[in-house]
């Protein structure tokens, strides 16, 4: 008999629902048409193929884990791989990063960037992660990943979902690790990169055709001192992915009260607070405490930074703390600290493994 796998929480309007509203012809790939780079991805020692439970529909492929072969389940990972045509919405999917975990209901979330290549213009990839409490109050620790790769014509998306029992974590963490590194190395460097290949026959593809792309970019989202304007300032530096990512956070914040994503390891907790607009910087933490009306202010202030397509910046002034003047930059000082660092921020450099 074949494992079997947990139904994975119920989604709503999950990350395909949106992306389905944007393309046309989106359809899974089911277990029988399995893409040969997916085939050949590893299995981590103890992990078994499966099966989703109670489901008429199958993911393109279920691992199962089990502590022994009598015990149940306490992980398990889905990969739904989908073509669709038309053209990749990668705003929507910057836009809507945890929107998995935020239907189901999940606590603690937080938004991570992932490395793409530096010349894949068509290519996005997301994370994020969070606790989740399915029935009988089980907590189960939930990683999504969400890849989508295409031209103006077709595309390619691939969502990727690891569950495990709260209290496995730790043990199962390398697992986790490795399925993630999987996952995003077979799809960066074997499909994304594959250039003048049909991204909906990559059955053909397999791991080790490309050479591991040397180049990568990942969103930029700083935060550094400013003292242009005549008076010391806080400067958020970023590219338009990494204002993406703190307008999903600032919206989430507007609309349930708190929201986390996590660059350069550094981690921003933004908590929705009467009277506040205050900023907070620990070590390798920014808590942006700010009451409801600065942060519809401020989203009104970061949508045309996104929509642009050159540089440029706003301010939100009369701040309570440290500062008054909070600079918002798009794309004009990225990879630079036109006035230093602060010290409870500098940016740890990542392991091999901390973004993929």
């Amino acid at each position: 008999m074949r494992p079997t796998s947990p139904q994975p929480p119920p989604s709503g309007r999950d990350i395909v629902d949106v992306v389905s509203r944007h393309v046309t012809e989106l359809a899974l790939i089911s277990p029988d048409e399995l893409p040969a780079w997916l085939a050949a991805l590893p299995v981590p020692a103890g992990w078994q193929l499966g099966r989703a439970e109670n489901s008429p529909v199958q993911p393109t492929r279920t691992t199962v884990h089990r502590r022994d072969r009598l015990a149940s389940w306490d992980a398990c990972e889905t990969i739904n791989v989908f073509r669709f045509k038309g053209v990749a919405p990668h705003d929507v999917i910057q836009s809507n990063v945890d929107c998995n975990l935020r239907v189901g209901g999940a606590q603690d979330i937080t938004i991570h960037p992932l490395q793409t290549p530096a010349d894949a213009a068509m290519m996005t990839a997301v994370r994020s992660s969070g606790y989740l409490t399915l029935p009988g109050q089980q907590s189960i620790w939930a990683q999504y990943s969400t890849y989508i790769a295409g031209d103006n014509t077709q595309g390619l998306l691939v969502d990727h979902g690891i569950f495990v029992v709260s209290d496995r974590q730790g043990g199962l963490h390398d697992d986790s690790t490795k399925l993630s590194s999987a996952i995003h190395d077979a799809f960066v460097n074997t499909i994304a990169t594959a250039s003048g290949q049909d991204v909906h026959t990559s059955r053909r593809l397999d791991i080790g055709d490309l050479p591991p792309s040397k180049e990568t970019r990942m969103a930029a989202f700083r935060v550094q001192p400013f003292e242009d304007i005549g008076v010391p300032a806080i400067l958020v530096n970023a590219d338009r992915d990494g204002m993406r990512m703190f307008q999903s956070a600032v919206r989430w914040a507007h609309e349930d009260g708190a929201a986390t994503f996590e660059s350069d390891a550094i981690k921003h907790h933004i908590v929705r607070q009467d009277s506040a607009a205050d900023i907070e910087l620990q070590s390798h933490t920014v808590v942006w405490r700010f009451d409801d009306a600065r942060l519809v202010e401020m989203l009104n202030l970061i949508e045309p930074l996104v929509d642009i397509e050159g540089p440029g910046h706003q301010y939100v002034d009369d701040l309570n703390s440290p500062v008054e003047t909070l600079v918002l930059s798009v794309d004009e000082y990225i990879h630079a600290a036109p006035f230093g660092e602060f010290p409870q921020l500098l940016p740890v450099p990542p392991s091999a493994d901390s973004h993929r």
